[in-house]
């Protein structure tokens, strides 16, 4: 089963959101959003064989924190790193450059082995209207609201100084659901292929794809040990007791995998068990 479709109708909800949201006075921030990608995405893989789990920190814990992506399929992970940035009413990611953000995203996935990535909320300001590019897809989808979420390597948003406008951030971004397009039974082959066709730039002015220039591998490792808890999070033992002994047992859990990862805020996994 293609779940490119799936990734696709999220991003067109998030998109939609947004847009009424601005036309009603109203802002969603970055947690928001989030928070809705996994509820949507949770509804949207079920009876598809590729099971979303997601923790997070308390709330008061989760400012400016990094965002986990793991894609996992028998022993073998996929892990990406991530901040998550929404477009602002002005067509400018205004917190994009917060604190010298990239650089240390950077640093932490090199020395830790994860794809360093940004994820981007967007909708269609009225007061500077967006024209986002057509991205290649064997599906048939229709602009712009599949750019309701989209995703760049950390390495070239670095390349556009403190540059934070939709215009100059745009070329170096990739549809959501283009990251899994192409899904034929394995997950990790398809955001491993997938992942290549991110653009960079290269020089002033000129774009090309990851995979062309075969700069980047796209690390594909063994499941991490906090990643392999998470999945057990859930297992038949932890139901047994009353309903406060299973709480109390899940939270000592979410703990023990949050203190071996200082300034990650929320975990998700996307596991193919087709």
């Amino acid at each position: 089963m293609d779940i490119c479709y799936k990734f696709r109708d999220v991003s067109s909800s998030l998109w939609n959101e947004a847009n009424y949201a601005h036309r009603q006075g109203e802002t969603f921030h970055e947690e928001t959003l989030t928070q809705r990608l996994i509820f949507l995405l949770k509804r949207k893989l079920r009876g598809t064989g590729i099971y979303l789990n997601s923790i997070s920190r308390s709330k008061e814990a989760q400012d400016g924190g990094d965002w986990e992506w793991v894609f996992v399929r028998n022993n073998e992970a996929i892990k990406m790193r991530l901040q998550a940035k929404r477009l602002y009413p002005s067509a400018k990611y205004e917190k994009l450059h917060y604190k010298n953000q990239t650089e240390a995203l950077i640093k932490s996935c090199s020395s830790d082995g994860y794809m360093p990535l940004y994820c981007f909320y967007n909708f269609d300001p009225p007061i500077a209207p967006i024209e986002p590019r057509i991205f290649t897809c064997h599906h048939d989808y229709r602009l712009p609201s599949y750019w309701g979420c989209c995703v760049a390597d950390a390495r070239g948003i670095l390349t556009l100084g403190s540059t934070n406008d939709f215009g100059a951030v745009h070329p170096l971004t990739m549809p959501f659901h283009r990251l899994v397009c192409n899904y034929n039974q394995n997950l990790l082959e398809a955001v491993e292929n997938n992942y290549s066709k991110i653009p960079i730039m290269i020089r002033d002015g000129e774009y090309s794809e990851l995979g062309q220039e075969r700069t980047v591998p796209i690390i594909r490792d063994s499941i991490p040990h906090h990643i392999s808890k998470m999945l057990n999070l859930y297992r038949t033992e932890l139901f047994i007791g009353d309903g406060q002994e299973r709480e109390k047992r899940v939270d000592e859990i979410k703990h023990e995998i949050f203190d071996d990862r200082q300034g990650v805020s929320r975990i998700t996994v996307f596991h193919d068990r087709y």
